[in-house]
Protein backbone atom coordinates (compact mmCIF):
# COMPACT_ATOMS: atom_id res chain seq x y z
CA UNK A 1 0.00 0.00 0.00
CA UNK A 2 1.34 3.40 -0.94
CA UNK A 3 0.41 6.28 1.34
CA UNK A 4 1.08 9.88 0.50
CA UNK A 5 -0.27 13.20 1.63
CA UNK A 6 -2.67 14.28 -1.09
CA UNK A 7 -2.65 17.96 -0.31
CA UNK A 8 -0.53 20.10 1.90
CA UNK A 9 -0.98 23.75 2.61
CA UNK A 10 1.39 25.94 0.62
CA UNK A 11 2.84 27.47 3.79
CA UNK A 12 4.74 24.21 4.44
CA UNK A 13 6.90 24.75 1.38
CA UNK A 14 6.98 28.53 1.72
CA UNK A 15 10.25 30.36 2.27
CA UNK A 16 8.63 32.12 5.25
CA UNK A 17 9.09 29.06 7.44
CA UNK A 18 12.71 28.35 6.56
CA UNK A 19 15.53 29.05 9.01
CA UNK A 20 17.39 30.94 6.31
CA UNK A 21 14.54 33.40 5.71
CA UNK A 22 14.01 33.94 9.44
CA UNK A 23 17.73 34.54 10.02
CA UNK A 24 17.90 36.97 7.08
CA UNK A 25 14.87 38.83 8.43
CA UNK A 26 16.46 39.14 11.87
CA UNK A 27 19.72 40.42 10.39
CA UNK A 28 17.95 42.99 8.22
CA UNK A 29 15.62 44.15 11.05
CA UNK A 30 17.58 44.38 14.31
CA UNK A 31 15.30 44.40 17.33
CA UNK A 32 16.04 47.25 19.71
CA UNK A 33 12.85 47.08 21.80
CA UNK A 34 9.72 44.96 22.03
CA UNK A 35 6.34 46.55 21.62
CA UNK A 36 3.05 44.71 21.19
CA UNK A 37 1.91 47.33 18.68
CA UNK A 38 4.98 47.24 16.43
CA UNK A 39 4.37 44.39 13.98
CA UNK A 40 7.84 44.64 12.45
CA UNK A 41 9.37 43.97 15.88
CA UNK A 42 7.19 40.96 16.74
CA UNK A 43 6.89 39.37 13.29
CA UNK A 44 10.01 37.26 13.84
CA UNK A 45 8.32 35.47 16.73
CA UNK A 46 5.26 34.88 14.60
CA UNK A 47 7.28 33.35 11.77
CA UNK A 48 9.19 31.20 14.26
CA UNK A 49 5.86 30.05 15.69
CA UNK A 50 4.55 29.33 12.21
CA UNK A 51 7.69 27.33 11.36
CA UNK A 52 7.35 25.38 14.62
CA UNK A 53 3.69 24.60 13.95
CA UNK A 54 4.51 23.42 10.43
CA UNK A 55 7.29 21.20 11.74
CA UNK A 56 5.10 19.87 14.55
CA UNK A 57 2.24 19.02 12.19
CA UNK A 58 4.57 17.32 9.70
CA UNK A 59 6.20 15.26 12.47
CA UNK A 60 2.81 14.38 13.86
CA UNK A 61 1.53 13.24 10.47
CA UNK A 62 4.70 11.21 9.84
CA UNK A 63 4.31 9.50 13.22
CA UNK A 64 0.63 8.79 12.60
CA UNK A 65 1.37 7.35 9.13
CA UNK A 66 4.11 5.14 10.60
CA UNK A 67 1.67 3.99 13.23
CA UNK A 68 -0.93 3.22 10.58
CA UNK A 69 1.56 1.22 8.52
CA UNK A 70 2.48 -1.00 11.49
CA UNK A 71 -1.12 -1.99 12.22
CA UNK A 72 -2.25 -5.47 11.30
CA UNK A 73 -5.44 -6.33 9.50
CA UNK A 74 -6.79 -9.57 10.94
CA UNK A 75 -10.10 -11.13 10.10
CA UNK A 76 -11.51 -14.41 11.37
CA UNK A 77 -13.01 -15.23 7.96
CA UNK A 78 -11.73 -15.18 4.43
CA UNK A 79 -13.01 -12.10 2.69
CA UNK A 80 -13.26 -11.20 -0.94
CA UNK A 81 -10.90 -8.77 -2.59
CA UNK A 82 -13.70 -6.21 -2.80
CA UNK A 83 -14.46 -6.54 0.92
CA UNK A 84 -10.76 -6.19 1.69
CA UNK A 85 -10.54 -2.97 -0.32
CA UNK A 86 -13.69 -1.65 1.36
CA UNK A 87 -12.19 -2.37 4.77
CA UNK A 88 -8.93 -0.65 3.84
CA UNK A 89 -10.83 2.34 2.47
CA UNK A 90 -12.82 2.53 5.70
CA UNK A 91 -9.60 2.44 7.75
CA UNK A 92 -8.10 5.20 5.60
CA UNK A 93 -11.21 7.37 5.90
CA UNK A 94 -11.18 6.90 9.64
CA UNK A 95 -7.49 7.85 9.71
CA UNK A 96 -8.16 11.00 7.67
CA UNK A 97 -10.99 12.03 9.99
CA UNK A 98 -9.30 11.26 13.32
CA UNK A 99 -5.76 12.53 12.70
CA UNK A 100 -6.63 16.25 12.45
CA UNK A 101 -8.94 15.98 15.46
CA UNK A 102 -6.19 14.35 17.50
CA UNK A 103 -3.65 16.97 16.40
CA UNK A 104 -6.02 19.81 17.30
CA UNK A 105 -6.54 18.25 20.74
CA UNK A 106 -2.76 18.32 21.25
CA UNK A 107 -2.61 21.98 20.21
CA UNK A 108 -5.54 22.81 22.48
CA UNK A 109 -3.70 21.17 25.38
CA UNK A 110 -0.67 23.36 24.69
CA UNK A 111 -2.85 26.49 24.49
CA UNK A 112 -4.59 25.59 27.75
CA UNK A 113 -1.27 25.01 29.51
CA UNK A 114 0.02 28.39 28.39
CA UNK A 115 -3.23 30.12 29.32
CA UNK A 116 -3.69 28.35 32.67
CA UNK A 117 -0.11 28.95 33.72
CA UNK A 118 -0.36 32.55 32.50
CA UNK A 119 2.87 32.25 30.62
CA UNK A 120 3.45 35.47 28.77
CA UNK A 121 5.18 35.84 25.45
CA UNK A 122 8.08 38.28 25.42
CA UNK A 123 6.17 39.97 22.61
CA UNK A 124 3.09 40.33 24.86
CA UNK A 125 0.86 38.81 22.18
CA UNK A 126 -0.89 36.30 24.47
CA UNK A 127 -3.55 38.81 25.43
CA UNK A 128 -4.73 42.04 23.93
CA UNK A 129 -4.65 42.08 20.15
CA UNK A 130 -5.05 38.32 19.72
CA UNK A 131 -2.47 38.09 16.93
CA UNK A 132 -1.12 34.78 18.24
CA UNK A 133 -4.60 33.21 18.15
CA UNK A 134 -5.12 34.45 14.58
CA UNK A 135 -1.84 32.89 13.39
CA UNK A 136 -2.62 29.57 15.11
CA UNK A 137 -6.17 29.59 13.68
CA UNK A 138 -4.93 30.24 10.14
CA UNK A 139 -2.38 27.42 10.33
CA UNK A 140 -4.84 24.94 11.82
CA UNK A 141 -7.71 25.88 9.51
CA UNK A 142 -5.78 24.95 6.38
Amino acid sequence: MNLSVLSQHQIYSSSFVTDEWIKNFVLSNPISSYSPTNFQKIVIGIFQLLASLCKLSQEYLTDELSDLMTRSFINSHIISCQQFHEQIESIMNQFQENTPISFLATLQLIRNMISDNTLMSVFETNYGNGLLQVVIFLVIRD
